[in-house]
């Protein structure tokens, strides 16, 4: 009979993963936030699928992710059925991380101000794509996670 494995033990494969000098996991960016609290050096790699996802989610959860773990997330995204809505999905992800400057998070306690004015707005009109809007999460702490490029 198979052995029930608990909830503890995908973190303990995480460690394990990490001592032994696995380079990166990939996976779902929820299970990947846990694996980030109890790891310190092994990449976290959210795994995307152009054609079911949207680059608002993406940029949201990757860039959540890279803050959570001192700049350890990269993205990887899968084939697609169009080659432009891919390529376009990647740009207006990318579009939504550099809608934030560095400047853009001041606080600065006397004059109360934690958010500058108009960060995060953005704007992409790609042939397949169109998105503008603010976007609400601070630009990852490297400037763009790492971006790994799944072939068809």
């Amino acid at each position: 009979m198979p052995q029930q494995l608990s909830a503890q033990d995908p973190l303990d494969h995480a460690r394990e993963a990490e001592r032994l000098g696995v380079d990166h996991l990939v996976g779902d960016d929820v299970r990947l936030a846990a694996v980030a609290a109890v790891t310190t050096k092994i990449g976290l790699v959210v795994a995307v699928d152009p054609d079911t996802t949207q680059p608002y989610e993406v940029a949201r959860r990757v860039a959540t992710l890279h803050h959570l773990s001192g700049g350890r997330a990269g993205w990887q995204v899968g084939p697609s059925e169009d080659p432009l809505r891919r390529r376009e999905f990647i740009e207006a992800v990318r579009t939504l991380w550099n809608s934030w400057d560095a400047e853009d998070l001041p606080a600065d306690r006397d004059t109360g101000t934690f958010v500058r004015s108009g960060a995060g707005e953005f704007a992409y009109e790609g042939a397949l794509l169109t998105l503008s809007g603010r976007f609400v999460t601070p630009r990852p702490p490297q400037g763009h996670p790492a971006l790994i490029e799944e072939s068809a």
